[in-house]
C-alpha cells in the first residue's frame, strides 16, 4: 500500500499502468528504486508546479532580454523546486504549500467571481455587504429591497 502511495507522489502512474505489479516490485527495476528513494520525502504539489511555471516564464523572457541575472534566477528557482520535492521536512513544505494555495485561491477566486458576474449579468445583481464586505448575489428585480447578509446577519437596503 505504501508503495502505491509513493508512486502517486512521484506522479509515475502513467508509467505504471502498462506494467504488472510483480514487475514493479522486483529489486532491479528502476521504478521500484525511485519509489524507495521517494519514501518519506515530500514530493510534488501546487507550489512546485507554480515555481516551475514561473521558471519557464522567466526563461521565455530571458530569450528576449538575454540577462545573466534572469538566467541565474531561473536556475535558482529550478533548484529550489527540486529541493522542495526531495525534502524530508514534510510539515514545513505543507505549510508553504498551504500559504501558496491561500494566495492562489484569492487570485483565482476574483477571476471566478468576475466570470460568474458576467455570466449572470442579465438575471442577477451582485452587491457587497456594507458590514463584512461579502459579495451577495441578488435576483435582478427593480425597486428597493431589504437584504439580510447570511454571513454577518446585517440588514441593509439595496436599490436595483
Amino acid at each position: 500500500m505504501k508503495l502505491c502511495l509513493c508512486y502517486a507522489k512521484v506522479n509515475l502512474q502513467f508509467i505504471i499502468q502498462g506494467y504488472n505489479k510483480t514487475a514493479i516490485r522486483k529489486e532491479g527495476n528502476y521504478l521500484y528504486r525511485i519509489a524507495r528513494f521517494m519514501q518519506g520525502r515530500y514530493g510534488t504539489d501546487k507550489l512546485f508546479f507554480g515555481i516551475c511555471i514561473l521558471a519557464v516564464i522567466l526563461s521565455f523572457v530571458n530569450i528576449f532580454t538575454r540577462s545573466v541575472i534572469v538566467q541565474i534566477l531561473v536556475y535558482l528557482l529550478i533548484i529550489l523546486s527540486f529541493l522542495r520535492v526531495f525534502s524530508r521536512n514534510i510539515q514545513r513544505r505543507s505549510k508553504e504549500n498551504q500559504k501558496f494555495c491561500a494566495v492562489l485561491n484569492k487570485i483565482t477566486g476574483t477571476f471566478k467571481l468576475a466570470k460568474r458576474m458576467w455570466k449572470d449579468r442579465k438575471t442577477h445583481c451582485y452587491v457587497k455587504c456594507s458590514n463584512c464586505k461579502r459579495v451577495l448575489r441578488l435576483p435582478k428585480k427593480k425597486g428597493v429591497h431589504t437584504v439580510k447578509c447570511p454571513n454577518c446577519s446585517n440588514n441593509f437596503q439595496v436599490k436595483i
